[in-house]
């Protein structure tokens, strides 16, 4: 497994950008922003850990109600804690009741038309802005934000603050495909139980797409943007009201 995960018995694919060096060799602070799948599982003592050994004063919780219903994230005492969801609606428009997670997953539409949506959506577009505020305008200790499997929604917002740092499109791409080594064992579990239950290859290889994140997905949502706002740097202007000054201003306030 790659060094960058911290290992933390109860989060999944828990991660901080500060290991991320730029091309210039400059990277973000240690200790400032991370990213993770859901908490639920948390121990109460790695509740703790999260608040004092890595600095957590402020949780974004980008999952939807029904989600947050279904495995509700603990309430850890001296945190701030917000629900940002990214998609209107229940579970991406498929309703969790009386479903295996096999059909649920069959139930969802292609991950590249929900990139899409994402990235076109103003509603959503709007709901990525207030993350990506929430995660600059702390004043003290650290920002975690995270959906379900902290792989695509959480990907998304790491891929912006990244770029809104001014780091590549490559290496901002590397860190979403990085979620990959964590996912990619478990995709290939629930993809041989989708062929055993149902016998079906193509629903089976449909089931591995859902837990995999790949290069087509994050362009999906790129082109989306660009579809909305002209390009990245459009949508930071256009919904998170941020001038080319800046934007300059947040790299010279977070770059070492």
């Amino acid at each position: 497994m790659n060094e960058r995960f911290i290992e933390l018995e109860g989060i999944r694919n828990f991660r901080e950008l500060g290991s991320i060096v730029r091309k210039d060799g400059k990277h973000l602070p240690f200790q400032r922003f991370y990213r993770c799948g859901n908490l639920h599982r948390l121990s109460e003592e790695n509740q703790l850990l999260l608040k004092d050994q890595f600095h957590v004063v402020r949780i974004i919780d980008l999952r939807s109600k029904d989600e947050i219903n279904n495995a509700p994230d603990p309430e850890i005492p001296g945190v701030e804690w917000h629900h940002v969801p990214f998609l209107p609606g229940i579970n991406n428009g498929v309703s969790s009741q009386n479903l295996t997670r096999i059909e649920r997953v069959l139930r969802h539409r292609e991950m590249t038309e929900t990139y899409y949506q994402m990235g076109s959506d103003p509603w959503t577009l709007h709901q990525i802005a207030k993350a990506i505020h929430l995660c600059l305008d702390l004043q003290d200790g650290a920002v975690l934000w995270h959906c379900s499997a902290g792989k695509d929604r959480t990907g998304i917002l790491a891929y912006l603050l990244l770029r809104l740092f001014g780091f590549s499109d490559k290496e901002a791409f590397d860190d979403y495909l990085l979620t990959n080594e964590h996912a990619i064992g478990y995709a290939r579990e629930m993809m041989q139980k989708a062929l055993d239950d149902l016998g079906d290859i193509k629903a089976a290889e449909k089931v591995y797409r859902m837990f995999i994140v790949d290069r087509k997905y994050l362009n999906s949502f790129k082109k989306g943007v660009t579809d909305s706002c002209g390009s990245i740097f459009g949508f930071f202007h256009k919904y998170c009201g941020f001038s080319s000054k800046d934007i300059a201003n947040i790299r010279s306030l977070f770059l070492d």
